[in-house]
């Protein structure tokens, strides 16, 4: 952590974990398997009347020998556990853009995109902006009239100065439709 970064790294907003959905099933799954649990506790209580499930799977499963789709099951297994533990070990993408001021704020692409959509529109000459924008580019496409000189000047300096306190600071690039040059 720097002089100029008051935010520790851990601190930092980031991406959903790649692990997350698998997290999700593995959770239904426990559920699922407290409520066959429960189930046959209330069968060996003599509380419902009802045939066994893990008993007989048990069972089952200890009747059986090796077979030829043994070792193919196996392998897939072995390689979907390695994909779940690459997974849970890929890091997370940063999803927000800080500020240099104290306290540290933190916009993502959209709350980006619309700050220079709002610093376009200011611009004399500006009829209408849309913005796109990711973590490293802001791209402002404004429809300007005919009377206006050097607007393209105008909005890469007033979406700059709008964009000034973000670290790190965004390329602007603008680009300028006139509504009568179609």
């Amino acid at each position: 952590m720097s002089s100029t970064d008051p935010v520790a790294p851990g601190q930092r907003p980031r991406r959903t974990p790649a692990a997350a959905p698998i997290a999700i099933v593995a959770a239904i799954a426990l559920i699922a398997a407290g409520v066959i649990a429960g189930r046959e506790l209330l069968i060996e209580n003599d509380i419902i009347d009802e045939a066994p499930w893990v008993a007989n799977t048990f069972g089952w499963i200890s009747r059986l020998t090796w077979q030829t789709w043994m070792l193919p099951a196996a392998i897939g297994a072995v390689l979907v556990g390695l994909c779940f533990v690459a997974a849970a070990m890929k890091p997370r993408a940063r999803t927000h853009v800080g500020t240099v001021t104290s306290p540290t704020l933190w916009l993502t692409t959209t709350d980006t995109a619309r700050a220079s959509t709002a610093a376009a529109l200011h611009v004399e000459g500006v009829v209408r902006a849309h913005t796109t924008a990711d973590r490293r580019t802001v791209r402002v496409h404004i429809v300007s009239d005919e009377t206006a000189p050097d607007v393209i000047d105008s909005v890469t300096h007033r979406v700059q100065r709008a964009l000034g306190e973000l670290d790190p600071s965004p390329i602007v690039r603008v680009s300028v439709d006139r509504p009568g040059s179609r």
